[in-house]
């Protein structure tokens, strides 16, 4: 795997590796980039992104911040964000990054973690008409795990339009009337997998690779769906 706009940032990406080699800290190449670590845990990380290049706390989320540098992205609950845009800035906060990762391996050494929580996802009004309208279908989504429940509100919720929430919904739903339940939407490398389980004995269920490792469901008889094994790392 190969760092983003790694061309793009070669200076940006020199500076901060020539920064952080005054540390007793590892580099290794993790995910095609820079990683950073001590004691086999990852504590920084160099990533390059379209706008900027970033650097990467792991425990971001435990430091303090006085200069306002670091940069939640998304949903994330632990690691923070550096961005820069030029080699020269980067060298005129060299001591302030170097603070920041001081207190970085400070965290590390000291075993703290941040403590996450499972992000909750709102339930889309449209999901909720869903569930009044066919109790069969709402029966089917409270049968899987609280994971799976996430992913499927994540994937609904994402639609910015309403008929594309509701089209997302519909997809969920079964081909066959004659499914008992109701096709499991699992994430893998950020594409969607498609599993339908039947009333009785085994449904082939196939990924976006094509029946990757064989991977098949246990369909049972009483409209609840067990765990589909072999579908998530």
């Amino acid at each position: 795997m190969e760092m983003a706009y790694r061309e793009r940032w070669q200076a940006e990406i020199a500076e901060l590796q020539r920064i952080l080699s005054g540390f007793h800290l590892r580099e290794e190449r993790k995910w095609g980039r820079p990683c950073y670590t001590m004691d086999g845990k990852n504590v920084v990380i160099i990533q390059g992104f379209k706008e900027y290049c970033g650097l990467g706390f792991f425990q971001g989320a435990l430091l303090k911040d006085p200069k306002r540098l670091l940069v939640q992205l998304g949903q994330v609950q632990a690691a923070r964000v550096m961005k820069f845009t030029s080699a020269k800035e980067i060298a005129a906060k060299a001591a302030t990054i170097k603070a920041y990762v001081r207190g970085a391996v400070a965290a590390e050494k000291a075993g703290m973690k941040v403590e996450t929580k499972p992000p909750e996802f709102p339930v889309p009004e449209e999901l909720k008409e869903k569930f009044r309208n066919d109790p069969r279908f709402k029966r089917a989504f409270e049968a899987l795990t609280p994971g799976r429940q996430r992913g499927y509100l994540f994937h609904f919720a994402g639609a910015k339009q309403s008929a594309t929430r509701t089209a997302r919904i519909e997809k969920a739903l079964p081909e066959r009337r004659s499914l008992s339940l109701c096709e499991r939407i699992v994430f893998r490398d950020r594409q969607i997998i498609r599993a339908a389980c039947g009333d009785y004995g085994r449904v082939e269920c196939k990924d976006t690779q094509s029946e990757r490792n064989g991977s098949h469901a246990v369909a049972v008889q009483d409209d609840r769906c067990r765990r589909l094994e072999g579908l998530l790392p």
